[in-house]
């Protein structure tokens, strides 16, 4: 495991004590054995040793205290942020959440109202379709009793032996023929326009239909990023908060 910068300075700070204090035992071994010389001297000079490394102590023990304080301080702003990191992870997982709800249900009521409207005009022109059956079917019983209404006339014209104008008679019957077939052809058309629209409209709502749903797999690959996302963040502060607390 790679060593923290923070270790390397405090294990570089222990080294350069214990070498100094290396230093400070073998001087005080070569005074000691040294040459005898005046006794007064070798006092003050010890003494002096003394002092001095009693100095290096206490400068070293308050470099370390220092030290211990600056760990600490880290420490503990590694633990607010893990923290922080932590709320904002919750809040994010509460947020998407809310999100996810409220844009599915706005989908769901938009398409349920798309297809209210959708099956409303479809409806409608379903009571078009029949009103223009019943105008077809009122148009042809018209035109046969019409037609019988006239033979039995000119039965009994030629039972009872009257004589009227037969081009004239036949001139109108073709007349309310031609108007009878004119009706119908009219009646045809709508009914093939009004096919043709219910058509169109069918695709149309497909294709809103198609898109809705493509939208819908987009939104739901988008929330599915998110909440791996969150996941991944909370999981390192996760770590992040086993590793400091060890």
């Amino acid at each position: 495991m790679r060593e923290s910068s923070v270790d390397a300075q405090k294990r570089l700070t222990v080294v350069r004590l214990m070498s100094m204090l290396d230093d400070l035992q073998n001087s005080l071994n070569e005074k000691i054995s040294g040459p005898q010389g005046d006794e007064e001297a070798r006092t003050q000079e010890l003494l002096k040793i003394i002092q001095e490394l009693t100095r290096s102590r206490e400068q070293t023990l308050m470099l370390m205290s220092k030290k211990e304080r600056e760990f600490q301080a880290i420490i503990q702003l590694k633990k607010k942020r893990v923290a922080e990191l932590q709320s904002e992870a919750s809040r994010n997982m509460n947020n998407l959440s809310q999100v996810n709800d409220s844009e599915i249900l706005s989908v769901a009521q938009r398409i349920q109202r798309e297809r209210r409207a959708l099956m409303n005009e479809l409806d409608k022109q379903a009571a078009a379709n029949d009103r223009l059956a019943d105008v077809m079917r009122d148009t042809k019983y018209a035109v046969d009793c019409s037609t019988k209404d006239r033979k039995a006339v000119l039965s009994a014209d030629e039972a009872l032996g009257n004589s009227k104008d037969p081009e004239q008679e036949m001139l109108d019957l073709q007349e309310r023929i031609a108007n009878a077939n004119l009706e119908k052809m009219k009646l045809i058309k709508k009914t093939e326009d009004i096919k043709r629209r219910t058509e169109v409209e069918a695709d149309r709502y497909n294709e809103k239909m198609s898109q809705l749903k493509k939208e819908i797999l987009v939104y739901q690959g988008e929330c599915s990023r998110l909440e791996t996302e969150n996941k991944e963040l909370k999981s390192l502060c996760d770590s992040m908060a086993v590793s400091l607390q060890s």
